[in-house]
């Protein structure tokens, strides 16, 4: 799935076309006279005539039923709108072409997923996006499950959420780690080459720790922090950093003072290192500690048991998703 948000160009026309119903309803041309006019008026915008609601939004489909497009239907003047582009199962570049009867009434404020190459010609803007990624992609669901319906993924169903902690969604989802795979939790966004270093590092289990974070926890204290603590910290020296980097400590109780980072929630696992986890789940599941624990008592099990995790230190480039205001933060995050 992809989105391109745009700004519809001003024009005289919207408002041409606006007036003559505002003054309608306002002088009362409905049966019954003035306040009629005002109900019409007013049901216009619950209905999504003159904003949002059930009538403002259409989608098309092409005959294969291979693309869809969701578009807002009725466009106001410099008001931010978006176009949703769905996709079944792309397995090679797709070009998106924008032709000059769009390109002429709207400004592109961005565009998801970005794309590779991107060219202007007569024939409007052309945009490539590389295929997405091989592999499988498994979500755990919880809370409004109903509400993540992909084609292109694999879902299993954590219905204990509300009495549940990280540990036991992942368990939920125990049978797909098998072989290499990358555990990230479900409110982050991160930029591309985060996910390229982590891929890069060698080890069994991988971590990426957010150096810039080092020091900044108490800073918002009403924030929950995955702090970490490792075999040393980020120095910006390209020989020095070179070295392999190793999880000492992790939890939301270091001192920030302590600390060498934040943990982003992402992390890459070998197939060995997937068997690992797994079976650290099932200890946690035997000894009845599974329920209520976090990914971060997860590792820090792994560590105590003597299994070494690896850390790649990245500097920003992610965005943690928790409130409506990093919600409006994730609509500008490219």
């Amino acid at each position: 799935m992809g989105w391109l948000e745009t700004r519809k160009l001003p024009a005289l026309f919207a408002i041409a076309t606006l007036l003559p119903i505002a003054v309608l309803c306002w002088l009362g041309i409905a049966p019954g006279g003035l306040v009629p006019g005002f109900l019409a008026l007013a049901s216009f915008g619950v209905v999504g005539l003159l904003g949002y609601g059930p009538l403002s939004r259409a989608s098309v489909t092409d005959a294969a039923h291979r693309l869809s497009v969701e578009f807002e239907r009725f466009q106001r003047a410099t008001v931010t709108s978006r176009f949703i582009f769905r996709i079944s199962s792309p397995t090679e570049p797709l070009v998106l072409r924008l032709g000059p009867s769009f390109t002429s009434q709207f400004e592109i404020d961005s565009l998801q997923p970005i794309p590779v190459r991107s060219t202007q010609s007569s024939d409007g803007l052309l945009f490539t996006f590389a295929p997405p990624p091989s592999g499988d992609v498994t979500v755990v669901r919880g809370y409004r499950k109903e509400a993540i319906d992909v084609p292109s993924i694999a879902t299993v169903d954590n219905d204990a959420y509300e009495t549940t902690g990280e540990a036991a969604s992942l368990a939920c989802a125990i049978d797909r780690l098998q072989g290499p795979c990358v555990v990230s939790y479900g409110d982050i966004l991160f930029r591309r080459h985060l996910l390229d270093a982590l891929l890069a590092a060698e080890g069994d289990v991988v971590i990426a720790v957010d150096a810039l974070q080092r020091g900044k926890a108490d800073l918002d204290p009403e924030r929950v922090t995955d702090l970490v603590g490792c075999s040393r910290r980020h120095t910006g020296d390209y020989l020095e950093d070179e070295a392999p980097v190793w999880l000492r400590r992790i939890g939301n109780d270091l001192a920030p003072a302590e600390a060498d980072g934040e943990w982003i929630g992402l992390a890459k696992l070998s197939a060995r290192g997937a068997a690992l986890v797994a079976a650290e789940l099932e200890a946690m599941r035997a000894d009845g500690s599974l329920a209520r624990a976090s990914l971060l008592e997860m590792l820090s099990r792994l560590i105590a048991a003597g299994h070494p995790i690896g850390v790649v230190y990245v500097l920003g480039g992610w965005l943690d998703v928790d409130d409506a205001f990093d919600l409006a933060r994730a609509r500008n995050f490219t």
